[in-house]
């Protein structure tokens, strides 16, 4: 984190890798690098459906869920159905800055490209081409489980490595979450809570806010909801049904 601070404050908009296990908060670092980068009145971001064409393809085109400000664009490979070199191609060209355009901080456009691992190797070294020719006006940030997936462009980047939060970590922003909301939680039922979540952050707040609806104040042996109980229910109706 000090290390992109300091980038950011130097006003360098490098390349990066951000690489960890699902749930440690990868998009929540992305999210936070932009937002450092380039100042929160300057990115709201709205969610939208993109039509991509697909050239020399049976289907015609396809429509893919992304999320854009005036400084970026990001996109989830798992969202593409083998249609990747389509959609990041397309993405790429559409960032290509006008000749006459000064690259600096204040213009530069970023990609978030989420389950990167996705890509292809030659698609990767397409990627690697395109950033040493537009250098300075486009920026990439990749969102991997492993940079080892991105060996052609990972000479490029700045690799971050975020670790899963250890468990007295989990229990510190339990405590820190019940005092902004003014719940009281209990040490031991906030060990219990973050023990269940197996290191996940997020399940243990979705964890902790599914215990707390379904009663509060807390009890000495009060059951630890995962907060999927509706969902799995819901489910398990439907097969009943059918």
């Amino acid at each position: 984190a000090t290390m992109m601070d300091g980038q950011v404050t130097e006003r360098q908009c490098n390349h990066f890798i951000f690489e960890g296990a699902q749930a440690v908060g990868k998009r929540s670092m992305v999210l936070a690098l932009l937002r450092d980068a380039f100042g929160p009145d300057n990115l709201k971001i709205e969610e939208l459906t993109k039509r991509i064409e697909l050239k020399g393809e049976i289907a015609k085109h396809i429509d893919v869920k992304v999320k854009i400000s005036d400084h970026h664009v990001e996109v989830n490979l798992a969202d593409l159905h083998g249609y990747e070199k389509y959609v990041i191609t397309t993405l790429l060209n559409e960032s290509i800055p006008p000749p006459d355009l000064i690259c600096d901080h204040a213009n530069c456009k970023v990609i978030v490209v989420h389950d990167a691992d996705r890509l292809s190797s030659d698609l990767q070294h397409y990627v690697g081409w395109f950033l040493g020719r537009y250098a300075g006006c486009n920026k990439i940030i990749f969102s991997c489980s492993s940079s080892s997936n991105l060996d052609a462009v990972e000479h490029l980047c700045k690799v971050v490595r975020l670790k899963p939060p250890s468990f007295d970590e989990i229990i510190k922003v339990l405590e820190f979450i019940a005092t902004q909301e003014g719940i009281d939680l209990p040490r031991g039922l906030a060990s219990r809570i973050a023990a269940s979540a197996s290191n996940n952050l997020r399940q243990a707040i979705r964890s902790f806010e599914a215990t707390w609806k379904a009663n509060y104040p807390f009890t000495k042996d009060q059951p630890i909801l995962t907060g999927w109980e509706e969902e799995i229910y819901d489910v398990a109706k439907k097969i009943m049904e059918e």
